[in-house]
């Protein structure tokens, strides 16, 4: 699931040493959805995908219903290709917390959050946007088994 920035309202929650625990959403616009299939466990609790009734054209409607069936047959046939998420659960949640780690250590005073993380060729780097002025940083990083996140001069 993707949220949409411009919409997002949340808050990180802190642990009793002061640093990021886990990100709390009041509010914010789902702006993209991955389907995992009927035997991966929901997200949270409660949540399915079901038929949905369209005030709308009822071309359009005959589109969607043909999505939704197409959908429901391949989900059907054991979900399709298997999606790998070992990238997300082992070096990115890890990565994130790293660079917070390493912001809640070296700017303290700042209201910076992670706009995205890049490469660009070998080079590492994390944009960071400021929440109050809507500034925008680099910070240039390496990260690697034996020193883990180390980020390379300071905030551009």
């Amino acid at each position: 699931m993707e949220l949409d920035e411009a919409t997002l309202d949340g808050t990180w929650t802190k642990d009793n040493k002061g640093k990021p625990q886990f990100f709390i959403i009041n509010e914010a616009i789902m702006s993209k959805l991955c389907i995992l299939g009927q035997e991966v466990e929901p997200c949270f609790e409660g949540a399915s995908i079901g038929p949905v009734q369209f005030a709308l054209e009822d071309e359009f409607k005959q589109r969607v219903y043909a999505f939704m069936e197409k959908m429901q047959e391949i989900l059907s046939n054991e979900g399709g290709t298997p999606v790998f998420n070992t990238y997300a659960v082992e070096i990115g949640d890890a990565l994130w917390n790293a660079i917070y780690d390493w912001l809640w250590m070296n700017r303290r005073d700042d209201d910076l959050c992670i706009h995205g993380i890049y490469e660009d060729g070998d080079q590492k780097f994390v944009i960071l946007r400021n929440r109050k002025d809507l500034t925008y940083y680099r910070l240039n990083f390496s990260i690697s088994d034996e020193n883990g996140f180390v980020a390379e001069g300071q905030l551009e």
